[in-house]
């Protein structure tokens, strides 16, 4: 219940941290005075307004509030100062008085929820922790803000509670109360009231010890079983453990009916593991874990544990029939959009399917985990990322759910991965290094570059000056010379140093990555780039795009719907004013992009858009189409190039930019 009378004590139930206030011997005779007392004593006047703006209470109940503030504190040496204009301040009058009065009080603000976000989830902690109806009234009075005020946070809570399964319900003359089965209850608690970073943190000194009993017993259970979990999983396994030993102290167990459900997907291994766990965390805890308790940690571990990997190479793991089509659908979905080819690759394919795995457990039991590497993922990944998101589209369509962008962050690390590997094993160059200093010096330069540049280089050829003369250059890339060279040669030279430096390091690095940018033009036309496009939604830029499009290049039948299709799917605004819309599948037989600058904003998905890249990608395959994604992706993340292009707005400023080496990220 909200208000607990055992051991005098008013029990207030807040993201895992019991808070207790003072009861019987309060020295405010209404306890709701507490709060607006703690507005009051911070030094400086605050207007009526200001504080029924932060008590969600009008102005005139605030005046009556502070009437009756000003009687309550005179005995104890203080009284409200009225100040026309400032507002209302404490005034002290005696000092020791005043002092017994905060010293009995204890005041803490952190006791009371202040905003609306800190009241909603405070209403989920106390619905997902009280088996008894409360009344809204105790609520309103408990919290201190008013009837209309409450409902509305109350809406708000109940619609979170209703994602996991849980509802509201309202009995007259009783309250409210959540229902729903237990599994759904403690989802609920672990996705909105706990996070994995207070275990790493520390602060909060309750939970530390068992968390720690739990967090070592979980580690002696996961190396005696030799299984692989990553650092999220294992904190995130924590919580879970952590809240159902509370609520089985509390006298809230899964039922058996709701195990029985979770034996379909449990395998043998997860059975075994769970009730060796179980049984120590008995010992260690003090609580009886009953069969659907263990089978609850079953289904935990098969949902955070990579598969195989604890059987090293003596055996490939077995993946389900099923899964496998999936992730070959995942590939195909992706050639089909991107026209990058990963459905060969056997070390994205393992990967995948490891991954796969503990995923679908997730998935189909809303056992959402956080990903602390998201926006590093999207920032440093941007192309990975959007790959992921198209190959979640599959996934999304196969479960009848949309997957969090948490988990299409994970599965983007994978792309990224194998995005890394395809730049280091296609398209190395051969380049000549021109050195006038000996052949020891360019034989050690040979070496550096060797050393540094592996990855993208496949001949490395040295000469001096006099030598280039007669040196066939059909054969490289490119010439770094050390040297100003008197001489026209038909490939790109680049002046370098006689000894690498960091930053020509990077420098080095980028030019044999990217190569020569020229290719840019293959994608991007003049003739569709298009300023003061004018629509109210994305569906009319959209359509103004097609139809501009359709008077430089024919378009097939169905492309428009086709764009939409893809936009229904998945979002293609990733921020930064950009949004990069496109097919949902090869469509075209040559690729283009057609860029359209908006005379205003408009809020595309979930953000606001100025510059539209509306890529159509050929049947064609280009060898320089992951550096085309690459190149674009970096202009999109570029917050200053995008500014630029905004206000300039010229084909030439795009491709500028576009060539610009301060947007390369490597």
């Amino acid at each position: 219940t909200v208000m607990n009378t055992e051991n005098n004590l008013v029990e207030f139930h807040y993201p895992d941290a019991i808070m207790k206030l003072p009861k019987g011997g309060i020295i405010l005779i209404d306890r709701r005075q507490q709060l607006l007392f703690s507005k009051l004593t911070c030094n400086q006047y605050i207007t009526a307004a200001a504080l029924a703006k932060q008590l969600g209470l009008s102005e005139k109940t605030v005046r009556t509030r502070v009437k009756e503030l000003d009687h309550e504190l005179l005995p104890w040496g203080a009284h409200v100062l009225s100040k026309q204009g400032y507002g209302y301040c404490i005034s002290i009058t005696n000092p020791a008085l005043y002092q017994e009065l905060i010293n009995s009080l204890s005041l803490d603000k952190s006791t009371l929820p202040e905003s609306s976000q800190e009241r909603i989830l405070y209403l989920l902690s106390c619905l997902l922790n009280s088996r008894d109806y409360v009344k809204l009234d105790d609520l309103s009075a408990f919290l201190f803000v008013s009837r209309n005020v409450l409902t509305g946070d109350l809406k708000k809570a109940e619609d979170m509670l209703l994602r996991y399964g849980v509802r509201l319900v309202r009995k007259p003359h009783y309250g409210i109360r959540a229902e729903g089965a237990e599994f759904d209850k403690r989802l609920c608690i672990s996705n909105y009231l706990m996070k994995p970073d207070f275990i790493l943190q520390g602060h909060r000194r309750r939970s530390t010890d068992e968390m720690k009993t739990i967090a070592d017993t979980l580690l002696t259970c996961i190396r005696d079983y030799n299984i692989k979990l990553s650092e999220v999983l294992f904190q995130n396994l924590i919580i879970h453990i952590y809240i159902a030993a509370k609520r089985m102290k509390a006298g809230l167990y899964m039922t058996a009916e709701e195990a029985d459900f979770f034996q379909l997907s449990l395998g043998e291994k997860e059975m075994v593991i769970a009730k060796d766990l179980g049984k120590e965390l008995e010992t260690r805890l003090g609580i009886a874990f009953s069969e659907p308790e263990i089978k609850y940690l079953a289904i935990h571990l098969a949902g955070k544990r990579s598969i195989g990997e604890e059987d090293g190479e003596r055996l490939k793991p077995e993946i389900p029939r099923r899964l496998m089509d999936l992730i070959t659908e995942m590939l195909q979905s992706v050639y089909d959009s991107f026209k990058i080819d990963f459905r060969r690759n056997q070390e994205l394919i393992l990967s995948l399917s490891q991954h796969m795995v503990p995923l679908d457990i997730r998935i189909r039991y809303d056992m959402g985990i956080d990903n602390p590497l998201l926006e590093e993922t999207k920032k440093n990944y941007f192309l990975a990322y959007a790959i992921s998101s198209q190959a979640c589209i599959v996934l999304n369509e196969h479960y009848h759910k949309s997957l969090s962008e948490d988990e299409v962050g994970f599965i983007a690390l994978l792309f990224a991965l194998a995005l890394e590997q395809e730049k280091g094993n296609n398209g190395k160059k051969n380049i000549l290094i021109v050195c006038a200093s000996g052949k020891g010096s360019a034989q050690l330069l040979t070496y550096r570059y060797k050393e540094e540049f592996g990855n993208y280089l496949n001949q490395v050829y040295t000469c001096n000056t006099h030598e280039l003369d007669h040196f066939d250059l059909s054969k490289v890339d490119y010439i770094f010379t050390t040297v100003p060279l008197e001489i026209s040669v038909p490939v790109p030279v680049i002046s370098v140093k006689d000894f690498l430096g960091d930053r020509e390091i990077l420098a080095v690095r980028k030019i044999l990555f990217m190569g020569n940018k020229s290719f840019l033009y293959e994608f991007y036309d003049r003739r569709l780039f298009f300023t003061d496009v004018q629509g109210e939604s994305k569906e009319e830029i959209i359509g103004e795009l097609c139809r501009r499009i359709g008077t430089v290049r024919q378009l097939p039948q169905g492309f428009y719907e086709a764009v939409l299709k893809r936009e229904k799917l998945a979002q293609t605004d990733f921020g930064n004013l950009t949004a990069l819309p496109h097919p949902y599948m090869t469509m075209t037989e040559e690729s283009f992009v057609c860029v359209g600058i908006l005379r205003k904003p408009i809020l595309w998905n979930t953000n606001q858009v100025q510059a539209v890249f509306l890529v159509s990608i050929g049947e064609e395959e280009q060898e320089q189409l992951q550096a085309f994604y690459q190149l674009t992706m970096n202009l999109l993340l570029n917050q200053r190039s995008v500014l630029r292009l905004i206000k300039e707005s010229t084909f030439d400023t795009l491709m500028g930019l576009l060539m610009d080496d301060k947007n390369i990220r490597q």
